[in-house]
C-alpha cells in the first residue's frame, strides 16, 4: 500500500480519490469505502469519494447544462441524501447531457464519468492554496529550495 511505504504523505497535501460511476460491484463501493476509513484513521490521508453531474449555469444571458461533479458520503443515497448513487443514475445523466451513447468511436465513460470530474475536483483543491512559487515546484515564497523528500 503506498500510504504505508510512505510514498502518500498528508503533510505533502496528498490525497486520495475515488469517481463513483454508479455501476460499480456491491463489494467495490464496500471495499473502499474501508480503504477511506483506514486511509484517514491509521494514515491522516483525505479521501474524497464524487460522482459526474450536471448543473444549470447561466452563460452569456441562456442557461446550458454543464458538467460538473459533486462529493459523496461513503453510505447509499437511499440512507444519505448526500450519498452515493449505486444504480446507474450517472450514466444516465452523462447519456442525457451528451446527447449520445458511448461506442467503440466516442468511448466516453471513462472521461465524462471520472477524468472529467477528477481534474475540476483537483483544480479546485489546488486553487484554494497558494500553489507553487512561479520558480518552481520545490521552490519557497521566501526564496529557497525545499528538500522535496521531506
Amino acid at each position: 500500500m503506498a500510504a504505508k511505504e510512505g510514498l502518500l504523505r498528508p503533510e505533502r497535501g496528498d490525497v486520495v480519490l475515488f469517481a463513483n460511476t454508479s455501476a460499480e460491484h456491491p463489494g467495490t463501493y464496500e471495499f473502499a469505502a474501508r480503504c477511506k476509513d483506514r486511509l484517514e484513521t491509521e494514515f491522516g490521508l483525505p479521501v474524497l469519494w464524487f460522482e459526474f453531474c450536471t448543473v444549470e449555469d447561466a452563460w452569456r444571458g441562456e442557461y446550458r447544462r454543464k458538467a460538473s461533479y459533486r462529493l459523496v458520503k461513503p453510505i447509499p443515497i437511499e440512507k444519505d441524501t448526500d450519498g452515493f448513487r449505486s444504480s446507474g443514475e450517472l450514466f444516465e445523466e452523462m447519456v442525457s447531457w451528451q446527447g449520445m451513447l458511448p461506442n467503440p468511436h466516442s468511448r466516453t465513460c471513462t472521461a465524462r464519468l471520472k477524468l472529467y470530474p477528477a481534474h475540476e475536483l483537483i483544480s479546485e483543491w489546488l486553487g484554494q492554496t497558494d500553489g507553487p512559487a512561479h520558480a518552481g515546484h520545490h521552490w519557497t515564497r521566501k526564496g529557497g529550495l525545499v528538500d522535496p523528500n521531506g
